[in-house]
């Protein structure tokens, strides 16, 4: 909202948050603790974001305002910009 959403409408914008699961420390999945009895927990991952977006409703939000094609850009892999922005021009 400080930069003004970046010239979107309010409605442009969607915010959803990955729940946490333990975190694990090494190979042998031991977990990772915070203290002597607390568990590290992290976000899901990336294999959680489709369900997340199912379980948010968004995906309905989506077929009913028409959407056919949505970019998601992770953001562990920003160079992926340069691949997936020059495929858009040729959709419909």
């Amino acid at each position: 909202k400080k930069n003004s959403n970046f010239g979107m409408e309010e409605s442009q914008i969607s915010i959803i948050c990955q729940d946490k699961v333990p975190a694990l420390k090494d190979g042998s999945a031991g977990l990772a603790m915070k203290e002597s009895w607390t568990i590290e927990t992290k976000p899901h991952g990336h294999g959680d974001v489709h369900h997340l977006l199912l379980k948010s409703g968004l995906v309905d939000k989506w077929l009913v305002e028409g959407k056919r094609h949505v970019v998601f850009i992770q953001d562990t892999n920003a160079l992926v910009v340069n691949g997936v922005l020059p495929t858009l021009g040729p959709q419909e």
